[in-house]
């Protein structure tokens, strides 16, 4: 499990991305490790939900600063244990849930 947050530079969550990206990083770099080698039945994903409705997101809700952070409808966990029920079945490196916010984040922002 990962992040939105670690797609993309999200302006204040530096100390919260910070290991998500390192998560996506460590596993894509493992992944790109074991293929030349020839280890095809390992796969690795990751999985990169927006927010979620739990606690700590809970004093965010109404922040204008934290708009990046989430969609504004934040998913519930059954959501994201569907999307993983998925990447079992078909393996990805990286998705996010939902899709959709994954293009947005990688989207670069002007000025």
């Amino acid at each position: 499990m990962a992040s939105l947050a670690g797609l993309t530079a999200v302006p204040g969550e530096a100390v919260y991305g910070a290991p998500k990206h390192a998560a996506i990083g460590f596993s894509l770099s493992t992944l790109a490790d074991l293929r030349p080698a020839g280890i095809k039945d390992i796969d690795i994903s990751c999985v990169c939900p927006d927010g979620i409705w739990t606690p700590i997101l809970h004093d965010k809700l109404t922040d204008p600063a934290s708009a990046l952070s989430f969609s504004g409808r934040l998913l519930r966990p059954e959501q994201v244990v569907e999307a993983i029920r998925k990447i079992l079945d078909r393996p990805r490196p990286v998705t996010a849930v939902p899709a959709w916010r994954g293009l947005q984040a990688r989207r670069p922002r002007s000025g």
